[in-house]
């Protein structure tokens, strides 16, 4: 995650007060004005006190829009989308101020929102990168940071913690337990389907003449996993991300029953996942003759909603074969 840090704290802070923004922090750490209603609550960068009803929240990267939006909670900012992978149910977003590219907040900018708490949420890996951010988000208001280490786990943890953070818990609750239900009853109608296939999750690979075997581990083969679904070979007991293969070892897939792949939600694949796609050795694998290739639309799983629609995808795909 890139992160701008051209601003010190003093100028900053500075500025915010032009701008008539000391209610909504101090350099004391994200302080709120005096009277206001707060409580302390633990992040990965420490302990921060926040409002109980946060009425004007930042999402300073991609995942927290999301989350926040389930909760019924929109945004004053957010980062940069693009919008032909944003879900229909979430295209407001597109019209809300934009703080900058995703992982790259603005921190002017997002002080000119006059926000009452910013939400970042990341990799561990990322956190040496985070802090300079961090240290000037604090200044502006309260800024709260979420790490987790995996994708699979990225969005629930997230979702978790954020609920209660923002005083939705009980909406969070819910969400969480329609997901956790709608898993549970898939495994339980289409066991025999379950039990007698073997899938597999493909993407485009990070260099040309590549492509990418996402394993239990990434955010959509997460939610493979929670529906029941077993994986080919090359991926069953695999709690990576994925990894990458070269065009000539796609019949690594040749024991898999089902293919899913990645598309927008306007229904076409991104040209590298299309390149994949027409390889003659992917043309030739039994589940493409089957005609059991099927595109995902909801592959960038980021909150509970889009798990609950992840799942109603893994699910159309069971009731057809």
């Amino acid at each position: 995650m890139a992160l701008k840090h051209d601003l010190s704290r003093r100028s900053l802070l500075a500025g915010a007060l032009a701008l008539g923004l000391t209610a909504c922090g101090t350099n004391t750490g994200g302080q709120q004005e005096s009277g206001a209603q707060t409580k302390k609550v633990a992040t990965d960068l420490g302990e921060v006190e926040v409002p109980l009803n946060p009425q004007r929240v930042v999402s300073a990267d991609f995942y927290p829009a999301f989350i926040l939006q389930d909760l019924g909670i929109t945004p004053v900012g957010v980062c940069e989308y693009t919008e032909e992978l944003v879900p229909p149910m979430y295209r407001n977003l597109l019209q809300v101020t934009k703080i900058g590219p995703n992982g790259q907040p603005n921190v002017q900018q997002i002080a000119t929102l006059a926000p009452d708490l910013v939400v970042s949420m990341g990799y561990v890996s990322g956190l040496a990168r985070m802090q300079p951010v961090y240290d000037q988000l604090k200044v502006v208001t309260s800024t709260v940071v979420l790490l987790s280490d995996s994708q699979a786990k990225f969005w629930k943890e997230g979702a978790d913690r954020l609920a209660p953070i923002v005083g939705k818990e009980a909406e969070g609750n819910r969400l969480r337990d329609e997901y956790n239900g709608k898993a549970a009853g898939i495994k339980q109608k289409h066991a025999e389907k379950l039990g007698r296939t073997k899938w597999a999750y493909v993407s485009q690979g990070n260099n040309t003449g590549t492509w990418t075997l996402n394993f239990a581990g990434s955010a959509f083969g997460g939610v493979l996993a929670d529906a029941g679904v077993q994986f080919g070979q090359a991926a069953a007991g695999q709690t990576k991300n994925g990894q990458q293969y070269s065009y000539e070892q796609l019949n690594v897939l040749a024991d898999c029953d089902v293919i899913l792949y990645p598309v927008t939600y306007a229904g076409q694949p991104r040209q590298p996942v299309q390149d994949v796609l027409n390889q003659s050795t992917f043309r030739d694998l039994p589940a493409v003759k089957a005609g059991k290739v099927l595109p995902m639309p909801n592959y960038s799983v980021a909150s509970y909603r889009l798990g609950i629609d992840a799942l109603g995808d893994v699910e159309a795909v069971l009731e057809g074969l």
